[in-house]
């Protein structure tokens, strides 16, 4: 997989890539032209790999040449660029439930329940989902100010995990059918994360940290955007219309 001298493209997707009420947008024309010239392009997001996968299959979104999911817990491959053909890290999946076993709470999920309720307007549940490596608390509530607050209580009281995990809110809170608000708080290993997935894509394709490119809108791409410092930054990062997390 390596093309040695090829430029990484990183791209979050939601808020970067991905604008409410904007299709494609000349992405695919973009997409093909990069990888006509030898870039190789990535996915880093907090969305599932069948909510990519979803975008991929109704045409928003072009196959890109690797997917880092559900914030960097689970990294997939297209070979030949094509949707229907995804090829799983094992080794990337592996190594990180190993570090879970090392921090003493090997199954995040199952303590998360104990953090569940439902009262002064704010209902809290784990997320159902079959992540072996990453899990979520949703948050519901009638406004937005509402499950901020919940939020921040809950990754104070998630610091109990300890240094082996990330506790972050996932993107701000969205307005849902029933006029209420949700946001989620997701529970990810100190070793994956947008951060160390990129590293560890950077190395599995072969890009010296000069040619490497990552874009980002939120608090989540944080550790992506660091790869802008120190002794070997990458070549640059792109802001997109950001909600000031970022900065902050």
């Amino acid at each position: 997989m390596e093309r040695s001298g090829s430029w990484l493209i990183v791209c979050d997707l939601d808020g970067t890539l991905l604008l409410p009420g904007r299709d494609d947008g000349g992405l695919g024309a973009l997409t093909e032209q990069l990888q006509a010239n030898g870039c190789s392009l990535v996915y880093n997001t907090a969305r599932s790999l069948s909510s990519v996968t979803k975008l991929m299959k109704t045409g928003r979104l072009p196959c890109p040449d690797a997917c880092a999911c559900e914030l960097g817990t689970k990294i997939v491959y297209f070979p030949r660029r094509e949707w229907s053909a995804a090829v799983d890290d094992t080794e990337w999946e592996a190594n990180l439930l190993k570090a879970m076993d090392a921090s003493g709470h090997p199954d995040p999920r199952a303590e998360l329940a104990a953090f569940a309720f439902a009262e002064d307007g704010v209902a809290v549940e784990v997320e159902d989902d079959d992540s072996r490596t990453k899990a979520s608390l949703v948050l519901r509530a009638e406004t937005a100010e509402l499950c901020l607050a919940a939020s921040r209580r809950l990754i104070e009281q998630l610091g109990v995990l300890g240094d082996g995990f990330v506790v972050s809110p996932s993107g701000a809170p969205t307005t849902t059918r029933k006029n209420g608000c949700k946001m989620f708080v997701d529970v990810t290993p100190t070793a994956a994360g947008k951060g160390c997935s990129t590293a560890h894509l950077m190395s599995v394709f072969g890009a010296t940290s000069e040619r490497v490119l990552v874009a980002g809108d939120s608090e989540n791409d944080v550790a992506m955007m660091r790869l802008c410092c120190g002794a070997s930054p990458v070549a640059g990062g792109v802001v997109a219309k950001t909600n000031g997390g970022l900065f902050r």
